[in-house]
């Protein structure tokens, strides 16, 4: 992959809206630290009152089940298409591999095995304010209150986002991305509500979800279809193995 490529990426307006919404919610995140403390304290009462309640527990234990149904249940149907010639929800071993690797970079390395294991941030659940023992960190800041699997940022925020992935590859997109972007914020909502993250936990991974769902959508393209993407041209998906065609005004 090319530096040049890079750029291209880079000066889409898509792009440079996400990078810039990124940025200005982590700078409010670092000049406010207590917006993470007072978001999670309304959910506070001597202990966080709705962990363990239903609605909790099943947005929490539906992201690995709807992963599995989702990556298992697709590589399946892919081989099954392969083997037999078939075109079943125009499934390929292109679109396949994008979501594999949107799970893999995105939540797998960056959220889970980079931020998770080095940040060093305390759950709110863990820290003084809500009746814990460590101290509170600032979003974006190392500390040592935790050794793996910390709070900065949500993993299971990032899961939850990978099905912006999976909606990219529907033909009614926007409701699609509007329903996988809903689901995101219900599984991350209910994490602050149960003391597992703090806000800025699930927003940064928000952002670094849809960065790596559009980063990779747009790379996966023919470089023609990556040009006309750029210059913002509706695109539409075919059945063809590069799924993706511009359709001329």
């Amino acid at each position: 992959m090319s530096i040049d490529t890079n750029m291209k990426y880079l000066a889409r307006p898509q792009t440079r809206i996400l990078l810039l919404l990124f940025a200005i919610s982590s700078a409010v995140f670092i000049a406010f630290p207590q917006l993470d403390l007072q978001f999670s304290g309304l959910f506070y009462d001597d202990h966080f009152f709705l962990k363990g309640s239903p609605w909790e527990k099943t947005l929490h234990h539906s992201v690995p089940v709807l992963l599995v149904i989702t990556i298992f249940g697709g590589m399946l149907l892919c081989i099954f298409n392969y083997l037999f010639g078939k075109n079943i929800c125009a499934l390929n071993m292109r679109k396949m591999l994008y979501l594999i690797l949107v799970l893999v970079i995105g939540s797998g390395i960056i959220v889970n095995l980079v931020l998770k294991n080095h940040s060093g941030r305390a759950r709110p659940v863990h820290v003084t304010e809500f009746s814990g023992a460590k101290q509170f960190t600032p979003a974006f800041t190392l500390a040592d209150e935790c050794e793996r699997n910390c709070s900065f940022s949500s993993g299971h925020s990032s899961a939850a986002f990978f099905f912006l992935a999976l909606a990219m590859l529907f033909r009614y997109r926007r409701a699609a991305l509007l329903i996988a972007f809903s689901y995101g914020c219900m599984v991350s909502f209910a994490r602050i509500a149960a003391g597992g993250h703090f806000l800025s936990d699930c927003m940064v991974s928000f952002f670094i979800m849809a960065l790596v769902t559009d980063w990779l959508y747009w790379l996966m393209q023919p470089e023609g279809d990556r040009s006309a993407d750029a210059s913002s041209a509706p695109v539409t998906y075919d059945a063809e193995p590069v799924a993706i065609r511009v359709k001329a005004d």
